[in-house]
């Protein structure tokens, strides 16, 4: 695959994906992408985009539900943060 960014050869690799959601951060790992060997770009297929999106909807929709409930939200709180400062 050529990089469109600088039309050098990329090579099969694996990255993180991190997606900011203001509150929250996303971070999926081992994403399978294609990496640039000069400039470092990454590109994603169709189907690799198609799957994060899924995972990032999901992850949202369950962000949302846990924000919503308090004992969820309490439970979250132990260890997790991103629903404001819940003590």
């Amino acid at each position: 695959m050529k990089c469109p960014r600088c039309g050098c050869n990329a090579i099969k690799s694996k990255t993180s994906s991190v997606t900011d959601l203001g509150d929250v951060l996303i971070i999926i790992r081992n994403v399978p992408c294609y990496q640039c060997e000069h400039c470092d770009e990454i590109i994603y297929t169709g189907d690799v985009i198609a799957n994060i999106e899924r995972f990032v909807n999901a992850a949202k929709t369950l962000h949302q539900e846990i924000c919503k409930n308090p004992a969820l939200l309490r439970f979250a709180a132990r260890g997790v943060r991103g629903c404001g400062d819940v003590a």
